[in-house]
């Protein structure tokens, strides 16, 4: 009795640590009501397919972040203006697009979305959810999700009135393609588009 009693006093305070970190660090957490996420969103896009996916979008008083995240193991080397960027893992080399490219058309699905309701630019964040050791030159806006999480929390000048971020948050959430043909046939076109880049990467690099 006395050895239950006391694990499950080592569970509970492992329960409160986690969700103490996470009010530390994630701007995700529900009670933090200035910030609001959407995740796994598909817009419109006039990029190089008719749509564009958006892994996170977080709508606060304090700007609208747009996050693309990316589940790579290893070490991550890479130059904001560079096309690709290289994964080290197991003494193996890959390369593969700069996300900063890929959320360029992330961005800009947004502000055609949103238009004359941006009261400032939308940042691009890069998050690496997995990596051992991200080494990228030329930007501060990318990390592992603490980093990331850091740099939002950095943002404390009020561009957005509770009223303005909800709306936002509400406009993002109609215009999300929930559709399954859709999201099939957007699939299609980034399988399609990601086989011409690794063609490329085949013959030039």
């Amino acid at each position: 009795m006395l050895l239950t009693i006391l694990i499950v006093g080592i569970v509970l305070i492992f329960i409160f640590k986690f969700f103490k970190e996470l009010q530390n660090f994630s701007p995700d957490v529900p009670d933090l009501e200035k910030y609001k996420t959407i995740l796994d969103v598909l817009l419109r896009s006039t990029g190089n397919s008719t749509t564009t996916q958006i892994d996170k979008i977080i709508v606060s008083n304090f700007g609208i972040f747009c996050i693309e995240e990316k589940a790579l193991n290893g070490w991550i080397y890479g130059n904001v203006e560079s096309k690709y960027w290289k994964q080290f893992l197991q003494s193996k080399e890959f390369k593969f697009y700069n996300p900063f490219r890929q959320n360029y058309a992330h961005v800009k699905a947004l502000e055609v979305l949103l238009g004359n309701h941006l009261n400032a630019p939308i940042v691009s964040l890069v998050a690496f959810t997995r990596a051992d050791k991200i080494k990228v030159s030329g930007t501060d806006l990318v990390g592992d999700q603490v980093r990331i999480d850091e740099i939002i929390k950095s943002y404390t000048r009020e561009v957005y009135c509770d009223e303005e971020r909800d709306y936002i948050f509400d406009l993002i959430g109609r215009a999300n393609i929930e559709n399954r043909e859709e999201r099939i046939r957007h699939d299609i076109q980034v399988e399609e588009i990601q086989k011409a880049k690794n063609s490329y990467l085949s013959r030039h690099l």
